[in-house]
């Protein structure tokens, strides 16, 4: 292990790529074909999805615990409570995500309690994966090589981001989403991605990130668990639609970028090596 986390340290970019490969590579393991004929195809994708992703979150908190990069991993509660609302951008497209449920379009099947509970524990995975992997892991090796400078802090968040985000190309290359469909997810992956790095290191806490990514994600699948709504196997969408869908989600990229200019960096002695610690200048 210490070799492996001085080359994490030494060489972050690289690092956070084959971190990024492993974690794919983990949470594609078709479990869900072995249950489908015990629990269903909907169920079994909940099921397996979440397992996959809980177990892989667990590795990367040991990852980041050996890698002495727990204490700015962000696993506490918000040093300032106010900055906590600059999270608020993501709870109003949540709400408008979700208005099908608000204005009776869309009905939840109550009849399938066992389906709601596990979609929403597989959304719960989601945020609390992709969050840790990509805010709690990879940001922060990347701010350990760039961040003793306001310029290499955009960086290490543009570039952890823009792993986030062509992540999304597995969607693609498995059958699960058309050309279009993937390639408005990796704009999604890249603005949204921004956006929770910046709340990160403004709110000093990654559970806001993890909550609001996981109910975001959540409102917008509610029809696989509503009344006469279907569970899609591929996904595929107008040119149209995505224009309209990455004009709409931009302004959460320019925003992220606006909040990241009050984070600096306290640097540490010349004797320590790591971590470096992340402050704000204020909390707003």
């Amino acid at each position: 292990m210490p070799k492996i986390k001085r080359l994490s340290l030494e060489n972050p970019l690289l690092a956070s790529m084959l971190l990024m490969i492993l974690a794919i590579t983990f949470t594609e393991l078709p479990l869900d074909k072995a249950l489908s004929g015990l629990l269903g195809d909907q169920s079994a994708f909940y099921v397996a999805a979440g397992l996959e992703q809980f177990l892989f979150s667990a590795f990367l908190i040991m990852f980041i615990k050996r890698l002495g990069l727990w204490g700015s991993a962000g696993f506490n509660y918000p040093r300032h409570w106010r900055s906590v609302w600059l999270i608020w951008p993501i709870l109003l497209l949540t709400l408008i995500n979700g208005s099908g449920l608000l204005d009776g379009s869309l009905i939840l099947d109550t009849s399938q309690p066992a389906h709601i509970f596990l979609f929403s524990l597989f959304y719960l995975s989601v945020g609390l994966f992709e969050e840790i992997l990509c805010r709690g892991a990879v940001l922060l090796l990347l701010l350990q090589k760039w961040g003793s400078s306001k310029k290499g802090i955009y960086l290490a968040v543009l570039a952890s981001s823009s792993l986030f985000a062509l992540g999304h190309l597995i969607n693609w290359l498995q059958g699960r989403y058309s050309p279009i469909s993937d390639i408005t997810q990796i704009f999604f992956g890249l603005f949204f991605g921004v956006f929770f790095a910046a709340c990160f290191l403004r709110c000093k806490t990654i559970w806001p990130a993890i909550l609001t990514h996981a109910l975001f994600d959540m409102a917008g699948a509610l029809q696989e668990i509503s009344v006469g709504g279907t569970f899609h196997a591929f996904h595929d969408i107008t040119l149209q639609v995505a224009l309209v869908s990455i004009a709409f989600t931009l302004p959460l990229f320019l925003y992220g970028l606006f909040i990241l200019r009050k984070v600096q960096v306290e640097q540490v002695s010349p004797a320590e090596t790591l971590p470096l610690k992340f402050d704000l200048v204020k909390p707003f």
